[in-house]
């Protein structure tokens, strides 16, 4: 299974309202960021941790610590390992234009339906090379076309 079938298959976050595990790592070792844009706050932050040898899970960063909803005692503490951003982070990471060859290419968002009407969403800069990605979580989306992005050279982090 290629990783846009995985991607298309749905997200594995919660709600999908930030990455999956999945992204997440890639995102990090393509050299996503890992702070929190001063406009988000690090009460709207979400990070994928883990206590001991326990399953990754994905927590909200508040002002006294992560929420984890009281599971673990207050000895334990959480591994960070990476940062789960929201979709609009990523979009807000992404340039809106792209100059490669002397043309511009401008990012488009648009929702897709496939064939059983399945709502998804897909990231594209028309015409830019033939990458598109199409999933069903926006922040997955977004993810895997910043990826794509720093493989090829053609963004660089913003601050």
């Amino acid at each position: 299974m290629t990783d846009q079938e995985k991607s298309a298959a749905g997200p594995s976050s919660q709600a999908g309202i930030t990455v999956s595990l999945e992204w997440a790592k890639k995102l990090k070792e393509s050299g996503y960021p890992q702070d929190v844009p001063e406009e988000f706050g690090d009460e709207q932050s979400r990070w994928w941790c883990q206590y001991d040898d326990d399953e990754p899970t994905l927590l909200w960063l508040q002002s006294d610590g992560f929420n984890d909803n009281d599971t673990h005692g207050e000895d334990e503490e959480c591994k960070v390992l990476y940062k789960s951003p929201f979709a609009e982070e990523i979009l807000r990471r992404l340039p809106w234009k792209i100059q490669n060859d002397g043309n511009a290419f401008f990012l488009r968002v648009e929702p897709y339906n496939d064939s059983l009407d399945v709502l998804s969403w897909r990231v594209v800069y028309p015409n830019l090379h033939s990458f598109t990605n199409i999933d069903k979580s926006l922040a997955n989306a977004a993810a895997a076309m910043w990826c794509y992005l720093k493989e090829n050279d053609l963004i660089s982090p913003k601050p």
